[in-house]
């Protein structure tokens, strides 16, 4: 696969300089130069890790895309396909980087379908290795030999890390479209907010959840909640001390 970012992104074209940068958005900058890194080197799971924690930061629509690159090179379909498809939905999004998005989403869901139609996708090839060595495929086998091959057909532990990355990067995505910021605020100007954040756990959407594997769920859930748990007391604090600053400033105008 290409190692390479298309020329239509911003970050990855002039990465000391980007066009949309200003004050506002240093830190995203930095993320960004940070996953323009980590791409160039083949760590596309952390790269596109990265690119959504610059976009978090700064929406920028080529910092989706460059996240939807980066998981295509590692092969992550599924979240490669739900970038693209958001990212055609932006509206900063030029016409040159959706027909770009548009052609790799068609290359992407033709791969998909293949990969499902050759009998359980990406997770299949793990195990059929260890189902081809077993010691009860030798000739002969006896009832004491057939147990050995409960422990060859557990995943590799890298691709339960992968499946982890991939779970905790799903999250950060979904806590950053789910999440009213308004409404968190509005709710800390009502005082009633605050304590409110502290004290909810939020809880993922159970459909995003289904199909997924174990460690997926898991670290999903984990991320979540640990992302929108700061994103409540975050935009409810924001909310506190707006509401105490009218109040104190209509105290000090008061006749």
């Amino acid at each position: 696969m290409a190692c390479a970012l298309t020329v239509q992104v911003a970050v990855a074209a002039a990465p000391a300089a980007p066009a949309w940068a200003d004050d506002a958005t240093e830190r995203a900058t930095g993320k960004a130069i940070k996953a323009q890194a980590l791409f160039k080197s083949g760590q596309f799971i952390k790269a596109a890790e990265a690119f959504l924690e610059a976009y978090a930061v700064a929406a920028k629509a080529t910092l989706l895309f460059n996240a939807a690159r980066a998981y295509e090179e590692a092969s992550a379909l599924d979240e490669a396909i739900a970038l693209y498809q958001r990212y055609l939905t932006l509206k900063d999004a030029n016409a040159a980087g959706k027909a770009d998005a548009r052609r790799r989403l068609a290359l992407l869901s033709e791969r998909r379908a293949k990969a499902t139609s050759a009998d359980g996708g990406a997770d299949a090839p793990a195990s059929e290795p260890a189902r081809s060595v077993e010691p009860a495929a030798l000739p002969a086998p006896t009832a004491a030999s057939k147990p050995a091959a409960g422990p060859a057909a557990a995943p590799p532990a890298g691709a339960q890390t992968v499946e982890a990355q991939r779970g905790a990067a799903a999250a950060a995505l979904d806590v950053d479209a789910e999440v009213s910021n308004p409404l968190w605020f509005l709710l800390g100007c009502a005082v009633v907010g605050l304590p409110l954040a502290y004290l909810s756990e939020p809880a993922p959407t159970p459909s995003r959840m289904l199909g997924r594997s174990e460690r997926w769920v898991a670290s999903y859930t984990t991320e979540f909640q640990r992302l929108a748990g700061e994103r409540h007391r975050k935009m409810a604090a924001y909310g506190c001390l707006s509401g105490l600053a009218v109040v104190v400033l209509s105290a000090a105008l008061a006749p």
